[in-house]
């Protein structure tokens, strides 16, 4: 009886051993964002979103239970801390948003523990995202023109009398009916002192 338990044992060992030695070896890290060695440009709060996928070498079935970190660093600058990355479904997918301070170039490392093992170091440019502020339309209001409120001048009238005119023709008619009129008064008189006169004559 011991020797049947035994070779089922050793059976089931030779059967079930490929698979259990393909899911326990290393690790393969491929990156998906961004594309290796291309230019990237930073969000406006200054990160870089980062994306890999981990499978397992042996087989290649993605591992969704690894520990992933991304950490990156550049001359000249201090190195971002790691960033653990955050599994994406069932796919083997891991995602992230590392700080990058500066633009330039920086070498993105991301690494696996358990249960795959696993390292990938990218040279990547990071380049700073431009932004264009349009200007706000200017409003111009339309000037209202309040109306005059100045009197005018007082109209000047000028009055321009007519000459007088004399007719001579008036005056000299005027004149000899005057004098007609003294002669027959004399003559009147006269002949009233001549007959008055004559009446006292005896």
């Amino acid at each position: 009886m011991r020797t049947v338990i035994g070779a089922v044992v050793v059976a089931l060992g030779i059967f079930l051993g490929p698979a259990a030695a393909a899911h326990g070896g290393p690790g393969v890290i491929e990156l998906i964002t961004p594309a290796g060695g291309s230019p990237v440009e930073r969000s406006s709060n200054g990160t870089v979103r980062v994306e890999i996928e981990l499978t397992y070498e042996g087989d290649g079935d993605p591992v969704n239970t690894a520990a992933v970190t991304a950490t990156a660093s550049s001359p000249g600058q201090p190195p971002v801390p790691g960033v653990a990355m955050t599994a994406a479904g069932s796919g083997g997918r891991y995602s992230a948003d590392l700080a990058i301070p500066t633009a330039g170039t920086w070498t993105i490392e991301f690494a696996s523990g358990e249960p795959a093992e696993a390292v990938l170091r990218v040279e990547q440019v990071v380049t700073v995202a431009t932004t264009t502020t349009t200007a706000a339309p200017t409003t111009t209001s339309p000037s209202t023109t309040s109306p005059s409120t100045t009197e005018p001048a007082d109209a000047v009238v000028t009055t321009t009398s007519a000459p007088e005119t004399t007719t001579a023709s008036g005056d000299e008619g005027s004149s000899l009916w005057v004098g007609l009129v003294a002669v027959l008064g004399l003559g009147l008189i006269g002949g009233a002192a001549a007959f008055v006169a004559r009446r006292r004559t005896p």
